[in-house]
C-alpha cells in the first residue's frame, strides 16, 4: 500500500434496508470491489423491520465478517430514523 493510501481515513458506509433482499448480494459485492483499503472501511446495514428474510441472509452469509455490522430494528422506523440509529 502506498503512502497516500495509508493516510486515508476510516469510513463507514451506511445503508438502510427495508425488504431489499434481492439487492443485497449485488450491493455487498460492489462494496468489496471498492478501490479503497479494506482495513479502512466498514459497512453498516440497518435493517428497518424487513419481512423478506434480509436479516437471515445477512447473518448467514456475513454474520462472521468484522467489516459488516448488522443493526436489526424490530419495525420500520422510516429512512431518516434508520440512518440516525
Amino acid at each position: 500500500m502506498n503512502q497516500q493510501m495509508e493516510n486515508l481515513p476510516f469510513v463507514s458506509i451506511l445503508v438502510v434496508n427495508y425488504n431489499g433482499l434481492e439487492h443485497l448480494p449485488q450491493f455487498i459485492e460492489s462494496v468489496t470491489k471498492l478501490k479503497y483499503p479494506k482495513d479502512r472501511y466498514e459497512l453498516v446495514i440497518v435493517d428497518n423491520g424487513s419481512t423478506d428474510n434480509s436479516v437471515k441472509y445477512l447473518k448467514e452469509n456475513y454474520g462472521n465478517q468484522d467489516w459488516i455490522k448488522i443493526i436489526e430494528l424490530p419495525e420500520n422506523t422510516g429512512f431518516a430514523r434508520g440512518n440516525n440509529i
